[in-house]
């Protein structure tokens, strides 16, 4: 047991707070300090116009995410509820279903032979069997050109590709699309893909997780915090820590002996040059997408797939989840839900868009992928989110964080980096935080 040891986790994410339990669980006291007023990151939940609770970004989860199945069992005596699902993709002015072999053999935008391309592409793909070499030396354009040929590329990719990534798809290294074909095809029994989602949200996890740590002995939650101050008392080998909360109340903590940084490393490169403790830029920078998310209160469904991939260039967005299609409508009180989401690198000279151009876009988008729909009547509410550093930019650049770097120091760094190849998730924001732990006896 370490009962006398002290750990500052600066970040209340889903890796920080999953952090936090893997190490309490052997035994540590711990500190999270969370700049927000809310926990759990881009798990973030907002009150609908019924007052029932969703997620502001779309989730759902694979049937191998076994870190956030354990967590839902361990909290809330429970399992994710799994269901089958419907793709689809929206081509030329057309939805087409987008769920297996038939769907591909009727798809009418590419020949036969670009079909039988198409299905070795992806076994090779997702299989693991191309070299790393490949996979790391052509760009996500390119890469899927070469493999998919010219017409599958053109009418299925490439708008979807540009939706995601926009003005860096060409520096993205094709090993991206290996690891999410992998995640999508693990999720499949028979062919029929199954995802799944927490009944009541995530938002339930979230509060079991924090009741968890503040009770813990020694342990406790600082949000709408920040730290002020990090001071380092060589002969004893431990860190005094300052934290400044929103209304300027200043917090000391004394005998701290690790610190973890679970933010990005940018903010956590700062932190530790204002503090004395970094003094040249030895950390890498990171670039990060935005990510623009719509989430839509709506009278009656849109469509009869969950997830439509947007592969129009005329459409803003990338992607229309309809929620209710994996959950059904009884989980919101009656509402029916969907998603708008967009992802962009944002240049030093642009600006984010405000929710009002929002708002316009996703009137303007939903009009054209559904025009047979009144969607000025059907939309009963909208509600915009915005997040800034949705996701590193995995450029031939990128380097993952290094989670030792510091040890010397007893810092400890990681992020959304350390996932990579694989997408963002809850699953592997704990993932992270259970290799965190790792590092502490």
């Amino acid at each position: 047991m370490n009962k006398n040891n002290s750990v500052l986790i600066v970040g209340g994410g889903y890796t920080g707070i999953a952090t936090a339990v893997f190490l309490i669980d052997k035994g540590y006291k711990v500190h999270v300090v969370e700049l927000s007023n809310y926990l759990g990151g881009l798990g973030k939940v907002i009150k609908l116009s019924n007052k029932f609770h969703c997620e502001a970004f779309y989730h759902h989860f694979f049937i191998k995410d076994t870190y956030l199945i354990d967590f839902v069992k361990r909290f809330l005596k429970s399992k994710p509820t799994y269901k089958s699902t419907k793709m689809s993709i929206f081509h030329k002015k057309r939805h087409h279903n987008w769920n297996g072999l038939i769907d591909l053999i009727l798809y009418p935008h590419i020949t036969l032979i670009s079909k039988i391309r198409f299905i070795f592409s992806i076994i090779l793909l997702s299989k693991g069997y191309l070299k790393g070499m490949f996979l790391d030396k052509y760009s996500l354009s390119f890469g899927m050109k070469k493999l998919f040929g010219r017409s599958a590329f053109k009418s299925i990719w490439s708008p979807i590709l540009n939706g995601k990534f926009g003005n860096k798809v060409n520096s993205i290294p094709l090993r991206w699309m290996s690891g999410r074909l992998k995640q999508r095809l693990e999720s499949r029994k028979l062919g029929i893909e199954k995802l799944g989602y927490l009944k009541g949200s995530l938002n339930k996890l979230t509060d079991k997780i924090v009741e968890f740590i503040n009770n813990s002995s020694g342990s406790k939650i600082y949000s709408n915090s920040q730290i002020s101050n990090i001071k380092l008392n060589k002969k004893e080998s431990q860190y005094l820590i300052e934290i400044i909360n929103n209304k300027n109340q200043v917090t000391k903590l004394n005998g701290i002996d690790k610190i973890i940084f679970t933010i990005d490393q940018n903010t956590t490169s700062e932190i530790l040059k204002n503090n004395a403790l970094l003094y040249k830029d030895k950390l890498q920078k990171h670039n990060y997408f935005t990510s623009y998310c719509v989430l839509l209160e709506l009278r009656e469904s849109l469509s009869n797939a969950y997830w439509t991939n947007i592969a129009d260039k005329a459409i803003y967005f990338c992607g229309y989840i309809e929620q209710t299609n994996l959950t059904g409508t009884k989980e919101y009180g009656g509402i029916y839900l969907g998603y708008l989401t967009k992802y962009l690198f944002l240049e030093k000279n642009e600006k984010v868009l405000s929710n009002i151009e929002l708002e316009e876009l996703a009137f303007k988008s939903l009009i054209k992928l559904f025009p047979n729909k009144d969607i000025k009547a059907i939309v009963k509410k909208i509600h915009i989110s915005i997040s800034h550093k949705a996701q590193v930019v995995t450029d031939f650049d990128f380097c993952a964080t290094e989670m030792d770097y510091f040890k010397k120091k007893n810092i400890y760094l990681g992020n959304m980096s350390n996932v990579y190849p694989d997408e963002r998730s809850i699953n592997n924001a704990i993932k992270v935080g259970f290799r965190l732990s790792k590092y502490f006896n």
